[in-house]
């Protein structure tokens, strides 16, 4: 069978393309091949080939790149043993090395290899292919694999690897092929060590087991390698200059290092040789140069360097055990702590990890130098608020310093750690833990705490099991409360990380953590299994058990610190589940007014310490908003000028010169929440209100003003009640968007109706002349308000030589003007010839839009806004989509319970409405359903309408279109249903519905008519009360009545009835809906009765 040779070598075949390869099909071929053998020839026919075709699919099995062509030689070779029989070992590997187990590659190179190889059929070519296929590999993964297998091979052969493979491969690592050269070098180190802990078990050196030639060609390979020696500059292939430029060369580099390493671990008799001191070298001027290194690889790197120089110092560095080579422990410790004050910041990460990984007889001695070194670097960088690796590896450094020193209570503060040391270690962590460096990527200071958090816990661990005595209460207590500040903070992976020390410390019992405050209560809330069943990841699970620490007085105030960025923070799941558990534990407290006044005064503290850090300030403002919102103070509402409510205005008074937008409107939000507070406290908080009515930012006026309306409406005893329509009106009606001296003189009304003093304007020496500048903005106009009345000047000239366009309409009666846009003069010509296009979008009704204006821009988003309570929309020709956020014009709580319904045209067509709810989608209606113009409702919380146009290919006219209506919500079976609920009113429902609702009739029902989704009533009208649309039609001048249809839900069952009622309901879309309907003999009684009580809302002509 001449094929045989060509299949197997198909079974390894790989060609290199660029920066990739291809083989993999023709690999995959030539299993299919092997497996068809199986079937096609008889065992007698393929005996021949028998072990060149098993080992060649093994090969292919454990050690190819791809993982179906794993798989398909693992089927290929299964085939075989069940159908020839005479595969060596063929079910004993069948079972180790099936379909699931080589789909992991690292399980393949690392354990089911070891395992085949155990047969002596299969070693030598399993060794042979790695070092001829993979050490040259070009995935660099596949190359370290390579190495690893081989080092567990090794014991299968020892002999043939120390005195075939190991000679063959130094040839190869100082060859051209710099895929070769890193993955012989790697493959040279592994073996080595291997062989070396084989000695170990004869009692034979590593010298012993391989030629004196091969370890002078081991000892000379950073030189042939190009890598300069020590004093000298010497540039080879891959060497100094060309380590900035080329990736490959840093993994040589590295990859010398890992050799360095393993030669140390392995023994090589190389003491006092000048190669050590040229190891150095290359270790200390790697350190120096990680900068100019690519960032792929820098870690390996580092990793690299850190592991060889550990193992140099351990086996080349001591005179005598345990004793230190004092010359060179004197060069290493300064050189390092030095390189900790180094400009560049990936030369003190790798100077603070050298320090870290000495061995114990080179700290020996220099520990105080070493920690101060690493503490002064700690603290200078984080109050600059750079280095902030450094910090972290330097914070790890000190644990490391510290576990390898060890402890003694009477010790040298030189050599261990002590009573004299150990307060200055546990400074730095525990300030590292408070370090919250920010920069463009983000939160980078969570690198440092989390270190520090591992790194108390380590130091912690060991003081407690060698001097606890050393640990004072005092230390204890502020590593307990810094643990407790960060388990209860808003990152989940930092919270768990906190979360799962502070139990383990807390439950150590061996050693046991001296002084700790509150165990007791501690092991109550966390008990022990709380250690394996808790997910501190989960915000739902944390805060349950963070916020009961809340109740231990030496915890409250850094566990308060640390759910202030929770609660006041963005994300949602940690803002709902850290303030519910928050205000579940204020609930626990109302009735003890100790607790509550310690927790305020807590509360206080934390704001006056952080009023400039934006980091708190604006969570914690956040966070108050609420807490007066859920009434949580409400036993100091009962007192006049209440000290809380009194510091805490005074410290919220610091904001109001601020520029943050988002701060401002947090501290409005508190300030409308103060108004709670009696006593001469809600006068001055009216006062910085009123102050911000008059706010150079136009967008914190309007919100100062809708926040204040809400502000009135529910807490109603704040203002005289004869002023109080005045006040509101003139808050909701006024424009506060305009020009500083039209909003100074409502602002001063407002003052004389609340009965605040004026303030006072005070004159600046410079004022900026763009600080009156007005963005322009498009104006959506709410349904009521006719376009008619509403028109754009033309451009003029301003003061400052600005063109000012002006916009003016009117409402009600009333001329209202607004400035929206300045131009400079050179472009005043340009304005004048694109008015007409701005006028449009001024005057537009509702909303419309044309996709013809977006032609070319099919896949573009735009955001519209639409403000008002009802109105419409219309798309003519849509392309791309369209988000419409309805919303109210005013924030409030009440604005988060509204429900949305919208209704179709008739011919609405070309696009699919979707509901919006942070990037995830819901289809609410498609392009074929919109036509039966059914209503849809949906909470206002449920999101944005999404409306993504339908591709096209004809030019027919198409147009989507709906009206839209804001309405209460409602819950249960009708809370998706445009109509009122099926339930009889109340007693006070139904005088309130006359009073209130949008058409009050008295009347007959003429007949019921079932229609597809709801009822029909034709009703005869007697007397109209009132109707807010023309929904019920007059029988002429000369007739005193009316006709008109009232839709009911289908499931309400209505039945014509004898007699007459009183009908009251609510206008949808054009469309009476029932809500009350009384008989009228029932409605006279109850009016009556309350007419008597005086308990009627409003008078109702009943003549």
């Amino acid at each position: 069978m001449r094929i045989v040779p060509l299949i197997i070598k198909s079974l390894t075949y790989e060609e290199k393309r660029g920066a990739c390869s291809v083989g993999s099909n023709v690999r995959d071929a030539a299993c299919y091949v092997c497996w068809s053998f199986a079937r096609a020839y008889e065992p007698k026919e393929l005996k021949p080939f028998v072990t060149q075709i098993a080992s060649a699919l093994l090969i292919t099995t454990v050690f190819d790149r791809n993982v179906n062509c794993r798989r398909a030689a693992s089927a290929a070779f299964q085939e075989n043993v069940g159908r020839q029989g005479t595969f060596p070992h063929g079910i004993d590997i069948v079972t180790a090395a099936d379909y699931y187990a080589v789909g992991n590659l690292s399980n393949c190179y690392l354990n089911i290899s070891v395992y085949i190889a155990s047969f002596p059929e299969y070693t030598k070519a399993m060794v042979d292919h790695l070092v001829a296929m993979k050490i040259n590999h070009w995935d660099g993964m596949i190359r370290e694999l390579a190495t690893k297998a081989l080092h567990n091979l090794t014991p299968q052969a020892p002999d043939y690897m120390a005195t075939n493979v190991l000679p063959q491969l130094l040839p190869m690592a100082v060859g051209i092929d710099l895929h070769g050269r890193h993955g012989a070098i790697l493959a040279c180190a592994e073996i080595t060590h291997a062989l070396y802990k084989l000695g170990l078990q004869t009692n034979r050196t590593v010298v012993e087991l391989i030629s004196s030639e091969c370890v002078d060609a081991l000892k000379n390979i950073h030189q042939k390698v190009g890598v300069p020696q020590a004093g000298k500059k010497k540039l080879g292939f891959g060497g100094e200059l060309m380590r900035p430029a080329i990736d490959m060369t840093s993994y040589i580099f590295s990859t010398v290092c890992s050799l360095i390493e393993k030669l140390s671990l392995s023994k090589m008799p190389f003491k006092n040789n000048p190669v050590i001191t040229d190891w150095q070298w290359l270790i200390d001027d790697t350190i120096k140069t990680l900068h100019l290194i690519s960032s792929g690889v820098k870690d390996a790197i580092m990793v690299a360097v850190v592991s060889a120089l550990s193992a140099l110092c351990e086996e080349y560095y001591q005179t005598e055990p345990g004793q230190a080579d004092s010359q060179m422990q004197d060069v290493l410790v300064s050189q390092y702590i030095e390189g900790l004050k180094s400009p560049q910041m990936l030369t003190r990460c790798g100077s603070a990890l050298a320090l870290g990984c000495l061995p114990r007889f080179m700290i020996c001695s220099k520990l105080k130098q070493i920690l101060e070194g690493l503490q002064h670097m700690c603290a200078v960088s984080q109050k600059e608020g750079s280095f902030t690796e450094a910090r972290r590896d330097a914070v790890r450094a000190i644990a490391q310093v510290c576990v390898k020193a060890g402890v003694c209570a009477s010790g040298s503060p030189d050599s261990t750690l002590c009573s004299e040391n150990v307060a200055g270690v546990y400074g730095t962590l525990l300030n590292s833990m408070n370090d919250y460096t920010t920069d463009s990527r983000g939160d980078v200071g969570a690198w440092v705490r989390e270190a520090a958090m591992t790194s108390v816990m380590d130091v912690t661990i060991l003081v407690s099991s060698s001097a606890p005595e050393i640990l004072s209460p005092e230390l204890v207590k502020s590593m307990m409360c810094c643990l407790a500040q960060q388990a209860a903070e808003k990152i989940d992976r930092y919270r768990a990380h906190a979360g799962n020390i502070l139990l383990c410390l807390l439950h150590s019992t061996e050693p046991a953590v001296p002084h700790i405050p509150h165990r007791e209560e501690l092991l109550s809330i966390f008990p022990v299994e709380t250690t394996t069943n808790l997910n501190w990841n989960a915000p739902s699970q944390a805060y349950q058990y963070i916020t009961q620490l809340l109740g231990l007085p030496q915890y409250q105030c850094h566990t308060l610190l640390g759910l202030t960025v929770s609660v006041g923070g963005i994300t949602e799941s940690t803002v709902h589940f850290s303030s519910q558990s928050l205000f579940e534990y204020l609930r626990g407290i109302q009735d003890n007014s100790a607790a509550l006044t310690q927790f305020g005064d807590t509360l206080l503290s934390i704001f006056k310490d952080n009023l400039r850090n934006d980091r708190v300030s604006i969570p914690f403002l956040k966070m108050l908003n609420q807490m007066l919102a859920n009434g949580c103070f409400e036993i100091f509402t009962t007192q006049e000028n209440h000290q809380f409510c009194v510091e805490l205005l005074t410290l919220c008074k610091e904001f109001k010169k601020a520029k943050d937008i988002s701060k401002l409107r947090a501290c409005i939000a508190v300030f409308c929440g103060l108004i709670q507070f009696q006593g001469e406290v809600r006068k001055k908080v009216l006062s910085q209100l009123l102050m911000l009515l008059c706010h150079s930012f136009p967008v914190i006026r309007k919100t100062t003003a809708s926040q204040m309306y809400e502000m009135l409406l529910t807490y109603d005893d704040v203002i005289d009640p004869e002023v109080l329509d005045d006040v509101m009106t003139l808050l909701s009606d006024a424009n506060w968007e305009s020009d500083l001296a039209t909003v100074r003189t409502h602002r001063n009304q407002l003052c004389d109706w609340l009965g605040v003093a004026r303030p006072q304007v005070v004159a600046k020496a410079r004022e900026s002349r763009s600080s009156d500048k007005t963005p322009m903005k498009r104006v959506l106009r709410c349904a009521g308000e006719p376009a008619s009345q509403q028109k754009v000047h033309m451009p003029r000239e301003h003061s400052d030589r600005q063109v000012v366009i002006w916009t003016e309409y009117s409402m009600d009666g009333v001329q209202h003007g607004r400035e929206v846009g300045k131009v400079s003069p050179e472009k005043k010509g340009i304005l004048e010839s694109s008015l007409q296009l701005m006028s449009a979008d001024i005057l537009l009704p509702s909303f419309s839009s044309s996709g013809l204006t977006h032609e070319g821009h099919a896949r573009d988003v735009e955001q519209v806004y639409l403000r008002c309570s009802q109105g419409s929309l219309e798309w003519l020709y849509p392309t791309g989509a369209i988000i419409v956020n309805l919303r109210p014009n005013t924030v409030s709580p009440a604005a988060a319970r509204l429900s949305v319904c919208i209704k179709p045209s008739a011919e609405s067509r070309g696009t699919n409405i979707y509901l919006d709810r942070n990037g995830k989608l819901r289809l609410l209606l498609r392009e074929p359903d919109q036509a039966r113009g059914k209503v849809q409702c949906f909470s206002i919380q449920e999101g944005a309408l999404f409306i993504e146009a339908v591709p096209h290919m004809d030019i027919s006219r198409r147009i989507t279109a709906f009206q839209y209506e804001l309405v209460s919500d409602r819950v249960g079976p009708e809370a998706h249903s445009v109509g009122a609920p099926c339930q009889p009113c109340s007693d006070a429902e139904m005088l309130l519905a006359v009073c209130t609702n949008d058409f009050v009739a008295r009347g007959n029902i003429r007949k019921v008519e079932q229609e597809e989704e709801h009822s029909s009533v034709t009703v005869q009208i007697s007397r109209l009360y009132r109707q807010k649309t023309q929904v019920f039609v007059s029988g002429g001048v000369r007739v005193r009545s009316w006709t008109g249809h009232i839709k009911m839900p289908l499931q309400c069952g209505v039945r014509s009835g004898e007699g007459e009622f009183l009908f009251t309901g609510t206008v949808r879309f054009g469309e009476a809906w029932m809500g009350c309907a009384p008989r009228y003999k029932d409605f006279l009684r109850l009016y009556h009765e309350a007419q008597q009580q005086g308990t009627n809302p409003c008078h109702v002509d009943t003549d």
